[in-house]
């Protein structure tokens, strides 16, 4: 479990991509760097207004299938 601080809270709300990755809202520095100090690839994402709706990278994706 990787604390991450009070203020970025909303940061919490990321995707597992697999792989050692991780899609996180664009704009969270400390969380940012505890997950790479932790060895994850962070792919950060803008997504602004989607989050003056209420709306995160997890409600915005769809399930990703790796076909065999």
């Amino acid at each position: 479990m990787i604390e991450i601080p009070w203020e970025e809270r909303e940061a919490a709300n990321l995707l597992n991509l697999g792989g050692g990755k991780v899609l996180l809202p664009a704009g969270y520095n400390q969380t940012r760097d505890l997950l790479e100090q932790h060895g994850f690839k962070v792919v950060e994402l803008g997504i602004r207004q989607f989050q003056a709706c209420m709306g995160g990278v997890t409600c915005l994706s769809l399930p990703i299938y790796k076909i065999l």
